[in-house]
């Protein structure tokens, strides 16, 4: 199996912009592999196709805002993705620079003033990083 096997081609205009006003209205895709038949229905009516010995299992993962940007002092873009929030002020995080930097001062736009960022730690792509608000906010 190839990543490219999970390829297709989905038009935007397919993709829901907003949730439906009632949440069991979301359209669910019912693909028969055994039949090749694909039946379109509703997320209300999934317990219709399940069979007893099915099992589900429940993401219960919550989403962060994980992707910051802002800019060095000197006006440079830096990208930051929070991989772990380790406690409200800690996170493992992979950078994105145009250069690569010993420590970082950074403008975000979610805080008003410039933020130092130490290095507290590189362990092999990941750096821990010691923010000043809290994340978890």
């Amino acid at each position: 199996m190839e990543i490219d096997d999970f390829d297709y081609d989905l038009p935007a205009n397919l993709i829901a912009q907003q949730p439906p006003k009632v949440r069991g209205d979301s359209k669910l895709l019912i693909v028969n592999p055994n039949k090749s038949s694909k039946i379109d229905s509703h997320c209300k009516n999934f317990y219709d196709y399940l069979s007893p010995k099915d099992l589900l299992v429940f993401n219960d993962t919550k989403v962060i805002k994980a992707r910051l940007f802002g800019e060095k002092v000197t006006g440079g873009k830096v990208e930051l993705l929070i991989e772990n929030i380790i406690d409200p002020n800690h996170a493992l995080t992979m950078i994105k620079t145009s250069k690569k930097i010993p420590s970082l001062v950074l403008a975000l736009p979610i805080v008003p003033q410039a933020i130092s960022f130490p290095f507290l730690v590189k362990s092999l792509e990941f750096l821990k990083f010691n923010f000043l608000y809290n994340l978890e906010a």
